[in-house]
């Protein structure tokens, strides 16, 4: 209970930052000098740790401060790293504005091929019976 009362801290905390950093906190925008020291800022979190789930927080930042390119570049090296959003990547608005970017697209169809293969292993293993779960995995 407590190590599961520990990652919703974490993840609303990272949510939160993410939100405070790119700008957006209570329908707030950044100004320019407020903009590049949220950039550095998450800038220095990424060059501090290599874990994908972070590095993924730290290109949502980027788009949500309008840096789509270099939103799409850390996206990338999340992806690269073993993170899978392949949900959030598929729905979420906030990645608009590169949906159609051959480097976005590839991203998917490579999220989609790991997303078969993860149901195909949990399938095969027994997983659906062990779990009592029905219905559609993806």
């Amino acid at each position: 209970e407590r190590r599961d009362r520990l990652r919703r801290a974490t993840a609303d905390s990272a949510e939160h930052t993410a939100h405070t950093l790119a700008g957006r906190s209570d329908g707030v925008d950044l100004d320019d000098k407020g903009r590049e020291q949220a950039r550095a800022i998450v800038e220095r979190s990424l060059a501090a740790h290599s874990d994908p789930e972070p590095t993924f927080i730290g290109a949502l930042c980027f788009f949500k401060m309008g840096e789509a390119g270099r939103g799409l570049e850390v996206l990338e090296s999340s992806v690269a790293a073993g993170y899978s959003p392949a949900r959030m990547l598929a729905r979420h608005a906030i990645f608009d504005a590169v949906r159609h970017d051959r480097r976005f697209v590839a991203l998917g169809e490579l999220l989609s091929v790991r997303t078969r293969e993860a149901t195909e292993v949990f399938e095969r293993g027994g997983g659906r019976e062990m779990l009592g779960v029905t219905g559609d995995l993806t």
